[in-house]
């Protein structure tokens, strides 16, 4: 088993926070986006889809409600509201509409320099469409941007990665749990979050210490 470093968290850059679904910026990112508010740099916090399912009344209804949730959940982090924004593309939209992607990396090159972001951060599973989708618009961003990349992902993945850490979450804990509880989900017990970072930023801009 690969030994992980000691890494610190660098809190020079503003992190672009891409997440693929609600719920997944509290249970993915929600000890990082604390820690970053608590030394008053907010990261901006996108959610790609809406975590409906698909369209419909149903889906309308169920969207909101995540989308109320996701509201509350991030308060609970200490993210002003002005700092998350939610895309609300339909789960699985990418399967649909392969082009989107395209879209996507324009839309965020401009929302990452309208918001001043050299860092971003996005999941680094690759276990649905969704998420592969989000990777690889970390990946194509970075590379047409010059910004960093860097991806969030369990103990268990990705060891082979040679520029990876982990964050000591313990003093944001209680927070992360109430924020995981607006989504009626099941609550973390991990004291750290995982991170690699995928690639460095042009201007060198750094993710760890």
């Amino acid at each position: 088993m690969a030994a992980w470093p000691e890494r610190r968290l660098a809190v020079e850059s503003n992190i672009l926070i891409i997440a693929v679904r609600p719920s997944e910026e509290s249970s993915r990112f929600g000890g990082l986006i604390a820690e970053l508010c608590r030394r008053g740099r907010p990261p901006f916090v996108t959610i790609l889809t809406d975590g409906s399912g698909g369209a419909g009344p149903e889906g309308a209804a169920m969207a909101a409600e995540k989308a109320a949730a996701a509201r509350r959940a991030v308060a609970h982090l200490g993210l002003p509201p002005e700092r998350l924004l939610l895309i609300g593309l339909h789960d699985g939209a990418a399967v649909r509409d392969p082009s989107i992607l395209d879209a996507l990396v324009s839309a965020f090159d401009l929302l990452s320099w309208a918001r001043d972001c050299q860092t971003i951060c996005v999941a680094g599973d690759t276990n649905d469409t969704d998420h592969r989708l989000v990777q690889s618009l970390g990946e194509r961003l970075s590379a047409r941007s010059g910004l960093g990349c860097v991806l969030s992902f369990s103990g268990a993945a990705d060891r082979n990665n040679q520029d990876h850490g982990r964050i000591d979450i313990t003093r944001h804990l209680a927070a992360k749990r109430r924020a995981e509880a607006e989504y009626a989900a099941p609550q973390s017990d991990a004291l750290v979050e995982h991170f690699a970072l995928l690639r460095q930023s042009a201007g060198q801009t750094r993710f760890w210490i």
